[in-house]
């Protein structure tokens, strides 16, 4: 499958289910790969925000390596989710 097809079934899938972190993650992917580094931070950024499990898999996926060199993304990927159970006890 060619990136331009691939791209098209993601947006379709995306148009289907926008809250989806998997097409939204598959995005980020393809517009990586396509040197789109905006759009591709962009999905990424919405697949974390989704399903804050993108983030570790994102600092892995080779498909993101040239993506991981932006500023941005790299403090997308260093931001950690809230320790829910540390804001719990603090509330008592």
């Amino acid at each position: 499958m060619t990136r331009d097809a691939a791209l098209g079934h993601v947006r379709r899938a995306l148009d289907q289910e926008p809250a989806s972190h998997h097409a939204h993650y598959m995005m980020a992917v393809i517009h990586s790969t396509r040197a789109e580094t905006a759009k591709a931070v962009e999905h990424l950024r919405r697949a974390i925000e989704l399903n804050p499990d993108s983030r570790s898999l994102a600092r892995q996926d080779a498909d993101l390596e040239r993506l991981r060199e932006s500023p941005t993304v790299k403090s997308l990927l260093e931001e950690t989710t809230p320790d829910l159970k540390g804001r719990a006890r603090a509330r008592r």
